[in-house]
């Protein structure tokens, strides 16, 4: 009676562990064909290196004291922003993105039509390194600082017009934003469009052990931030 019921617990065991076992591969089976159903919707070119429109709207209108202290958020070297100040008729007044400065240093010291040269380049030279324009940035000499202090004097003196302190070849006298409001309105309150674009800029698509495409590094985003002077 006794090796009845012991063959009884055994079987019981055993119908068990199959019953659990079953289960098990019923999940895991579950699980892939909701991994593989992931995989199969999820859009990896969004996810690729490349640029990419996520927004773009006019937020609101603004006056110069809103103007100011986004200025200031390029010294707190944040690389992902890019901040532009707009004439009336739309062309760059002036422009602070601490990738753009070490662009523009790079493109001022390739010779013109080398091999290192290409049309990127050419147009950070014609329209950033040209001292006849506004936006013109002195090949970026400021760009290797790792003390704040050279971005923040750059902003104060692109704001006042003046010269910066620490670097006195960098002069934006009479090209300075303050001067730019008085000669389009004198003497009455400036209104500025705010407007924002945020791009994807980075991301890292690679492929495991299986042969399936996976994201190993999220896209990051770069937003420009644009004040147009109305």
């Amino acid at each position: 009676m006794e090796n009845a019921v012991d063959a009884l617990k055994m079987a019981g065991a055993a119908l068990l562990f199959i019953l659990a076992f079953s289960v098990a591969m019923y999940l895991l089976a579950r699980a892939r064909q909701t991994t593989d159903a992931v995989l199969d919707n999820l859009k990896l070119e969004e996810f690729l290196p490349k640029v990419e429109a996520l927004e773009n709207n006019v937020t609101r209108e603004v006056g110069i004291e809103t103007v100011i202290p986004t200025l200031y958020r390029y010294a707190q070297s944040d690389a992902n922003i890019r901040i532009r100040i707009l004439k009336k008729d739309g062309t760059e007044h002036q422009v602070f993105d601490q990738n753009l400065d070490s662009d523009v240093a790079t493109a001022v010291s390739i010779n013109p039509g080398s091999s290192n040269d290409n049309a990127y380049y050419t147009r950070l030279r014609s329209e950033y390194n040209n001292p006849t324009k506004s936006a013109y940035l002195f090949e970026a000499p400021w760009r290797n600082q790792n003390d704040s202090s050279y971005r923040i004097d750059r902003i104060n003196a692109y704001i006042y017009g003046t010269q910066m302190k620490h670097l006195p070849e960098v002069s934006y006298v009479g090209k300075g934003l303050l001067d730019l409001i008085e000669s389009v309105t004198p003497g009455s309150t400036a209104i500025f469009e705010e407007s924002y674009l945020e791009y994807n800029i980075s991301g890292t698509v690679e492929k495991d052990e299986y042969g399936e495409e996976i994201v190993t590094r999220p896209p990051s985003t770069k937003t420009i931030i644009t004040y147009k002077l109305k």
